[in-house]
């Protein structure tokens, strides 16, 4: 997610004060500081995650942690697509560059 959120989402730009600060008004506060999209595609995963490991072949369990983060990539890029008004995400194109 962490990739996805960065070269994808905001397309490397980020402002670096605000991802220091605790003030509700910074731009990657989200919902009470937590970003429920990221939350929803990582416990979502790990449930996929899960059932590989309990009913799927031994063979495939052995790279549950490769289906968890694919799955949490498409997960998260999709929510972040589908909900990026409703989760106070910076427009990419207001952005200072990291670098």
């Amino acid at each position: 997610m962490l990739i996805a959120d960065y070269y994808l989402v905001k397309r490397r730009r980020v402002v670096v004060d605000d991802l220091y600060t605790l003030n509700a008004e910074g731009r990657y506060h989200y919902k009470k500081g937590y970003n429920p999209i990221a939350i929803a595609a990582t416990a979502i995963s790990a449930i996929v995650g899960m059932i590989v490991v309990f009913w799927g072949s031994s063979e495939a369990a052995t790279y549950t942690w490769f289906i968890g983060a694919g799955c949490a990539f498409a997960i998260y890029m999709i929510g972040s697509r589908m909900f990026a008004a409703n989760a106070n995400y910076p427009d990419p194109m207001e952005s200072e560059v990291l670098g």
